[in-house]
């Protein structure tokens, strides 16, 4: 059977924590190292208060952290960041 998928196919990371909650690096160095493996996205998808053993970001950071993605969005077009947060219910 041929391999149903190549290296080539992946276009992007849809699952990445910055160190906004829990990842360790910051979402620029993110989309550097994501443009310099050929990545054409890379969504962020940090966690939210529910999660506060992760540092999850409470409603302000939410905020603060959605614009600092649209600057950088302009800044390394054609590359593009998506947002969505991981939110815990109970």
């Amino acid at each position: 059977m041929p391999p149903l998928l190549h290296v080539n196919d992946i276009k992007g990371i849809i699952h990445s924590h910055s160190n906004w909650s829990d990842g360790g690096y910051t979402i620029e160095e993110m989309a550097k190292a994501a443009i310099s493996k050929g990545f054409e996205y890379l969504v962020i998808s940090d966690h939210s208060k529910s999660a506060f053993y992760a540092n999850g970001l409470q409603e302000d950071r939410i905020r603060e952290q959605h614009l600092y993605i649209d600057q950088l969005n302009q800044q390394l077009a054609p590359f593009k960041y998506s947002k969505v947060l991981k939110v815990i219910f109970k």
